[in-house]
């Protein structure tokens, strides 16, 4: 647990703040693709310059590596349409990101009858099985990032609140599934984020 860091982004409100962005809890700040750090009380610095000597790095997926907000936004208001709910704004459905399913669901609908959230829930996940792997990119510089990394003897993980066979779709898609050694998705989490028992 010590080597073992959980790396998250925040889930700021516009697209080019949170690009290129990696959080790591307690930790520093990441800019791919230059791997440029920032403490979070300001200081600088190259990664390999820093004190601590990490052996293992585990991202989150959605607005971490993966360009996936506006693409996330679209299917659940595509979703909420078909059940007869109104849309919502970008703005407010984006930061619902990085909860799970059914919470972001239950936002996005209003809705209190969990056997409907449920239902609603395997029509947008159909949806995501269809759309998200042809529309899902990367952010600029991740491979060259994750192959530094890789060449420092780092190991690389994904712990991610969406469903394993969505990532390794679009990861597989872009050659990027050989620069992890493990990788977690909502189906294979004992409880979701941001319990630890995933570490």
């Amino acid at each position: 647990m010590h080597n073992l860091q959980l790396v998250k982004n925040s889930i700021p409100k516009k697209r080019n703040i949170y690009k290129k962005r990696i959080i790591l809890y307690g930790l520093h700040t990441l800019h791919l693709p230059k791997l440029k750090c920032r403490s979070r009380g300001g200081m600088r610095g190259n990664m390999q310059n820093s004190k601590k000597k990490y052996k293992a790095l585990v991202f989150d997926y959605d607005m971490t590596i993966a360009d996936t907000g506006p693409i996330i936004v679209s299917l659940l208001n595509q979703t909420a349409k078909h059940f007869g709910y109104p849309e919502k704004p970008y703005e407010q459905v984006v930061t619902m990101i990085g909860h799970t399913q059914v919470d972001m669901l239950r936002f996005l609908t209003e809705e209190t009858d969990m056997e409907k959230i449920l239902t609603i829930r395997e029509y947008y996940r159909a949806v995501c099985r269809q759309e998200m792997c042809k529309r899902t990119t990367f952010f600029p510089g991740l491979e060259e990032s994750l192959r530094r990394m890789k060449e420092k003897g780092l190991k690389l993980g994904i712990l991610s609140l969406k469903l394993k066979d969505l990532i390794l779709a679009s990861l597989d898609k872009y050659n990027l599934t050989q620069y992890f050694d493990v990788i977690f998705g909502a189906d294979e989490m004992p409880a979701p984020k941001p319990d630890p028992q995933g570490l």
